[in-house]
């Protein structure tokens, strides 16, 4: 039991205490060993320390704390061999105790390390890591992971997880966090801890915390590698179940501005619940994700606002690149919107992105086989949507709103897509920006129930000015009111264009209806 065994600092964080089935700190090494204890965390006592810091009890069903105590004294755990099995086995149970009522003590909790400052090489954990306590049965307990609570280390080699995870915020299959990194002397290093050759196979849980009352902190950042990523994860993949509520992602619930996920994937096992901000590979998406042949994502996704099938929300300054996803989308609870097929939004950079998974959202608004909105200055290239498409209103093969300019490339569409009571399109339902040499082509069939809005095989309402681009619709197009071959609705300028549709228009007894647009209040003018 971790409970005030005296002071480990690292930084600006003092660890009052650290408890390990083999060890409490490590900074020799520790190889091939079966650990198979129940470790507990307890309050420690930080009245001596300074106020002015964060203080942690952690624990790891190994070592509490894996340390380098100088440049040539580093902890190891685990084997360098790749080839060894294991090079150490944990099934050992990490926990808090259950008698304390505080909310004030943070933990960090690993079913291999509670915090890792140095070499983690070819371990397993079998056993449970939980991070919920006290009275009130749940907390503000964070930091919690199948392997490692924190990594600060980019010394991280095959480490795989299946045992069951549980914690309130920071919650993941590998590690709670993945740091800023420091040296044995505490230097910060530009750069964060990195994850390498890393899998996780067990179940990973935020539980509500029944303490806090702000919402925007309760069961947060919660992935089946990482809860929090700042550093990098190099090969990862997920096949166990994921559950929060905001921030949730098949790999990592929040991926920082200049941290990086490369070659990732998401087994057709994997399952990611939550509320807002969940996505297939990340909750929200600030640095970079990429594959150097393409990102594999398969899946299922369920949430109720900024959901997406690699992320519920690509923040400005997001990459994500080289993705094909087929994961299936699915809708919880009412009120909802911004769903897409790769983002639920984007504001960053999108680049050679496909999806072929079923979005199916037939109670949200802003809904697109790519993006819900794809926003003003955000980035869209070489995107491409198969899958099926089903929305509330706002529903778009590619994108429900687009707001960035686009100047030249190719977008298409070959899914099938609907709009329960709303309008729809096989490209972008609404397009509000200017388009020049862009090739939009759709070749699904688009069905919009509504009398007030435009539903189009191209663009449902176009607001734009369209440029020396092309237009293409050979799918089928049914709706009411405002409904053309190519645009519902156009109040835009569009100009030296190549407008043709050869699918087939029905609107029923709807007025304004068109071969190429339904009804237009704008320019059409031929060059």
């Amino acid at each position: 039991r971790g409970k005030g065994a005296g002071e480990e600092e690292a930084g600006s964080t003092v660890y009052v205490g650290a408890a390990g089935g083999i060890t409490g700190v490590n900074s020799g090494t520790i190889t091939n060993v079966h650990a198979s204890d129940t470790v507990i965390a307890s309050e420690g006592d930080a009245k001596e320390y300074d106020s002015d810091k964060t203080y942690m009890t952690v624990a790891g069903g190994v070592a509490g704390i894996n340390k380098a105590d100088s440049d040539t004294a580093m902890g190891m755990i685990g084997a360098w061999d790749t080839n060894v099995p294991a090079g150490v086995l944990s099934t050992s149970a990490v926990i808090t105790d259950t008698s304390v009522e505080t909310s004030t003590i943070m933990h960090g909790l690993g079913g291999i390390a509670g915090i890792n400052e140095s070499a983690i090489y070819n371990v397993a954990a079998f056993g449970a890591t939980n991070g919920s306590y006290g009275a009130k049965g749940a907390s503000t307990n964070e930091y919690v992971g199948g392997i490692m609570g924190v990594n600060y280390s980019p010394y991280v080699y095959g480490a795989y997880n299946e045992s069951t995870v549980t914690g309130a915020s920071n919650v993941g299959g590998i590690a709670g966090k993945n740091d800023i990194r420091k040296d044995f002397a505490g230097t910060i290093f530009s750069d964060g801890g990195q994850l390498n050759y890393v899998a996780n196979a067990g179940s990973v849980t935020s539980i509500a915390d029944l303490i806090t009352t702000d919402d925007s902190k309760k069961s947060s950042y919660v992935g089946g590698i990482i809860g929090s990523n700042y550093g990098v994860i190099n090969r990862g993949r997920n096949t166990g179940t994921v559950t929060g509520v905001n921030y949730v992602g098949g790999i990592a619930g929040f991926n920082a501005s200049g941290a990086e996920m490369t070659n990732i994937s998401n087994a057709i096992a994997a399952e990611i619940s939550g509320e807002n901000y969940v996505g297939g590979i990340v909750g929200t998406n600030a640095g970079e994700i990429t594959g150097d042949m393409n990102l594999v994502n398969e899946g299922k996704v369920k949430g109720n606002q900024y959901v997406g099938g690699v992320a519920g929300e690509n923040q400005a300054g997001g990459v994500i690149e080289n993705v094909n996803t087929s994961i299936n989308l699915d809708v919880s609870g009412t009120g909802a919107k911004y769903f897409g097929g790769v983002t639920g939004t984007n504001s960053g950079t999108i680049t050679n992105a496909h999806n072929t998974g079923d979005v199916s959202a037939s109670e949200a608004e802003y809904v697109g086989g790519i993006t819900g909105v794809n926003a003003e200055n955000a980035v869209l290239e070489n995107a491409g949507n198969s899958g099926n498409v089903f929305g509330y209103s706002h529903v778009g093969g590619v994108a429900a709103v687009n707001k960035s300019s686009h100047d030249g490339g190719k977008i298409t569409n070959s899914g099938t897509v609907t709009a329960k009571n709303g309008g729809a399109a096989g490209i972008f339902y609404e397009n509000e920006a200017g388009l020049n040499n862009v090739e939009l082509v759709n070749t699904g069939s688009v069905s919009g129930k509504s009398d007030d809005h435009g539903t189009g095989g191209v663009i449902g309402v176009n607001n734009g000015n369209i440029t020396n681009s092309k237009l293409l619709n050979n799918g089928s197009v049914s709706g009411n009111n405002n409904t053309g071959g190519l645009i519902g609705v156009n109040s835009g300028t569009i100009s030296g264009s190549t407008l043709a549709n050869t699918g087939y228009v029905n609107a029923g007894s709807g007025e304004n209806v068109g071969g190429l647009i339904g009804k237009n209040t704008g320019s059409v003018i031929g060059g």
